[in-house]
């Protein structure tokens, strides 16, 4: 997930200071970078869910491990 100091990190990158928020290109140059650091999510398969709910965990911890999943495949 980018965060607030990857935007500024590729602001400056982008040569983009706030004084220039308005110039067409730095902001092309910006948006490029910023594109280039998106990822799709990516969900669960049914399979891994299965497994999730068949390894006796209670709802709580079901869900935080279901959670930790998630976190581990879009890290």
């Amino acid at each position: 997930m980018i965060d607030r100091e990857d935007i500024i990190r590729m602001a400056w990158k982008a040569n983009l200071p706030s004084c220039h928020l308005t110039h067409p290109k730095a902001l092309e140059r910006f948006a490029a970078l910023v594109a280039a650091h998106e990822r799709p999510w990516v969900g669960l398969t049914d399979e891994e869910l299965i497994e999730l709910s068949e390894s006796g965990l209670y709802l709580w911890e079901l869900w935080k491990a279901i959670e930790a999943k998630l976190k581990e495949k879009n890290a």
